[in-house]
């Protein structure tokens, strides 16, 4: 798997985003890659408003230079795919049109979307035939469609499969969001289902609330545990928990406390990672964060999560200690003597 980031997560230091933003896009790649750590970069459209092919292209050089390539495009405005509006509908034909168009000249392998529709079988259907043009586009870009979940039509595993099993082509899949999984009932069996579609991952740096799953018998490692002196998380109720009289737990993904001595437990970012691996996944994972505060040290700490389960070495280790390496013999004679005795 390739960890990678999420660029909205540092909108907050992007100059023309966010009062004091000392930092141009084109200076994302650079500290990705030698700040965090990281292999490639995850774009959203909110970032690039106003941006022109020169621009894109600007991006483009600074992301192949850096070694930290642009690897998907979100669209962050769901489009009414579904609409019975001919004017809406050509409007958003035309803007995800764009946003391919977009995406090909910064480099990325796919893009996504979300789709603004109820879940009805009517919608699925006038979704997959607003979405099959799309698709060819793509296609001769040489690009991936992905729908992101969103509530309505795509908010389960199972009609989002459904969507692009009726667009087809090789080039449809998706964008799952592990915070979103984490509020299915299931999220794990949700994640295992996405997961071989898709062609990258948001993976939540910071707080997330999400319903304590069923017992399964086996006890669930914590994600990290909580930093000296701060205190740990307490166990709270989601609205939906607290109508059904059930326990939610809080869970930092970045830094979480071990969870109560019980037979389960929160699913933990260890866990989704596992799942990931057993489906054989391989793709990106974007960190993502959302909410107040500095997103580097939860970047940074959701980063060493998951370098650890997919057995990666920490990126502050050296690559080669010469301490352990054995002597050389001074020539190949030599060598040849020391087999010989």
């Amino acid at each position: 798997m390739l960890v990678t980031l999420c660029a909205r997560a540092l909108k907050g230091r992007l100059r023309g985003h966010a009062p004091g933003g000392s930092l141009a896009l084109t200076d994302l790649p650079r500290l990705a890659r030698e700040e965090l750590g990281l292999s490639g970069m995850v774009l959203s459209t909110d970032l690039l408003v106003g941006a022109d092919r020169q621009s894109l292209t600007k991006i483009l050089e600074a992301a192949d230079k850096a070694g930290c390539p642009c690897l998907v495009l979100i669209e962050v405005t769901p489009q009414p795919l579904a609409s019975d509006d001919e004017n809406t509908l050509t409007a958003a034909t035309d803007r995800l049109l764009r946003v391919a168009q977009a995406a090909a000249w910064l480099g990325c392998s796919a893009f996504s979307l979300a789709v603004d529709a109820p879940d009805s079988d009517d919608a699925l259907a006038d979704t997959a035939a607003s979405l099959k043009p799309i698709s060819r586009r793509s296609e001769k870009l040489e690009l991936n469609l992905c729908v992101a979940p969103y509530p309505g039509l795509t908010a389960t595993p199972e009609r989002t499969t459904e969507l692009l099993k009726k667009i087809g082509g090789f080039r449809v899949g998706t964008l799952p969001d592990i915070a979103v999984a984490m509020g299915a009932p299931d999220p794990l069996g949700y994640m295992r289902r996405l997961a071989p579609y898709a062609s990258a991952i948001l993976v939540p740096s910071g707080p997330i609330t999400v319903e304590a799953p069923k017992a399964s018998g086996k006890k669930k490692s914590p994600v990290a545990a909580a930093p000296a002196g701060e205190a740990k998380p307490k166990k709270s109720k989601s609205k939906k928990a607290k109508e059904a009289g059930e326990d939610a737990a809080e869970v930092d993904v970045a830094a979480a406390a071990a969870p109560e001595p019980e037979a389960s437990g929160p699913v933990t970012l260890e866990d989704m990672v596992d799942v990931l691996s057993a489906v054989g996944f391989d793709g990106p994972l974007a960190l993502d964060f959302k909410g107040p505060g500095d997103p580097m040290p939860a970047l940074l700490a959701t980063r060493d999560i998951i370098f650890k389960a997919i057995g990666r070495p920490d990126p502050a280790a050296p690559l080669l200690d010469l301490d352990d390496l054995p002597d050389e013999p001074e020539s190949a004679e030599a060598a040849g003597e020391e087999d010989e005795e």
